[in-house]
């Protein structure tokens, strides 16, 4: 099975290239890399451009956080995918996302679930708090600097709550002329070419849907998700999950998220986790050097990881 790794990157090309290198190593499998607008192609990404398939995406968007451009780049990035090679699996990363298994090991697991799409989400529709509506309700601007979006927003919330001169978004989307729920989870996720091309399909026949996610709250948490939900795909999921709690909505990727992402620095902190059913984990920057070669030993089989 041919694997495409999708990454949307916007710092750390150390990192960056080293995660390239180790996804490729020995494989049949490709990097297709989104880097953001806002940063500078370095000497190392130039270095990166050199690898054996791996692949640097055009255009280049400028991406903010909870903005719409990351749809777009994801979307431009499976489309090259698609018509670069036979890929069988689609992996959407993050930055600093690294592999915690070998390249055996995954290709072996997306072999025994080649039907599977690794996605979940929670219905929004019909069990929205008032926190989480106000994400699709509301008319939100992210694709802007911080001074300009903020300014936005805030103009929104006035004009729809406090004014009342717009009405907030209806927390249903028309998809294939049928109305459907808005589903949400987490940005990572693992996808089959045929779901691949039935989303890029999708996407491109229905531009209200465009229009809709172009103005909620971190779209890439259910663009993909909304789609799939109410698709056939939806019988593919593997372990929807039954509450809203973090971990029950991780995918293959595991991160510790309190009240922000947590930065893994340590082979001690590390060692406390159980990884079992996870391929991936985030995030661990390049200077985090000692536990990247930490882990770069346990999935080349070197030693195994003794939890404590």
């Amino acid at each position: 099975m041919k694997i495409a790794y999708v990454i949307l990157s916007h710092k750390d090309s150390t990192q960056l290239k080293r995660v390239c290198e180790k996804l490729t190593k020995n494989t049949e499998n490709s990097v297709f890399i989104h880097l953001d607008k806002k940063t500078k192609f370095d000497p190392i990404h130039l270095q990166i451009s050199k690898l054996p398939n791996v692949y640097f995406v055009n255009p280049r968007y400028k991406i903010y956080w909870a903005g719409f451009n990351a749809i777009k780049a994801t979307l431009d990035s499976f489309n090259y995918a698609l018509n670069t090679d036979s890929y069988k699996r689609f992996v959407l990363m993050q930055c600093l996302d690294y592999p915690i298994k070998s390249n055996t090991y995954i290709n072996d697991f997306f072999n025994q679930h080649s039907n599977t799409e690794f996605i979940k989400a929670v219905d929004e529709t019909s069990t929205a708090d008032s926190i989480n509506s106000r994400k699709y309700s509301m008319q939100w601007n992210f694709d802007h600097c911080r001074l300009i979006r903020g300014f936005l927003n805030k103009l929104n919330i006035i004009l729809i709550e406090k004014l009342k001169l717009r009405k907030p978004k209806p927390l249903t989307i028309t998809i294939n002329n049928e109305e459907c729920h808005i589903y949400r989870g987490w940005a990572q996720i693992a996808l089959t070419r045929d779901c691949v091309e039935y989303i890029l399909e999708t996407s491109k026949n229905n531009k209200k849907l465009l229009k809709y996610f172009k103005n909620t709250f971190a779209p890439d948490e259910s663009f993909f998700h909304t789609i799939i939900y109410n698709s056939s795909f939806a019988n593919n999921v593997y372990k929807k999950p039954i509450n809203r709690e973090v971990e029950e909505m991780l995918n293959l990727t595991y991160f510790d998220y309190t009240t922000n992402i947590k930065v893994f620095e340590s082979i001690e902190e590390f060692k406390q986790l159980d990884l079992t059913n996870y391929l991936f984990i985030r995030k661990i920057p390049s200077t985090s050097s000692v536990l990247l070669d930490y882990i770069d030993q346990i999935t080349d089989g070197k030693f195994t990881q003794q939890k404590h």
